[in-house]
């Protein structure tokens, strides 16, 4: 009985990385928690996935992303100056702690 959950477990973490494989590619970015301290931004570039690393913390119980100011935000490389969207993906996997309070409210 042990051994036939083991199974479906194994089998089912199997399934979810294929399914955030193909979803990820097909979007052709992702956001990745790093560790406590860092977000991964990475986007596909011909097969290839070039990423940035974006600084976060654990604030009150929260994880959320810390942003570099527009002027510090030019070190990083070419393909990552759409500095909006770029926030706006990360934000839409880690919000912002004073987002958090706002979800699931309608918009008025």
């Amino acid at each position: 009985m042990y051994i036939l959950l083991i199974i479906i477990f194994v089998i089912a973490v199997f399934l979810g990385r294929i399914k955030r494989y193909y979803k990820h590619n097909k979007q052709g970015w992702k956001v990745e928690k790093l560790s406590y301290k860092q977000i991964h931004y990475s986007e596909n570039f011909d097969g290839k996935w070039k990423y940035i690393e974006i600084d976060a913390n654990i604030t009150i119980g929260t994880f959320e992303p810390f942003f570099k100011n527009k002027e510090d935000w030019k070190a990083y490389p070419d393909w990552a100056q759409n500095r909006p969207i770029i926030m706006e993906r990360v934000t839409k996997k880690f919000p912002l702690k004073n987002e958090i309070s706002l979800i699931g409210v309608d918009d008025d």
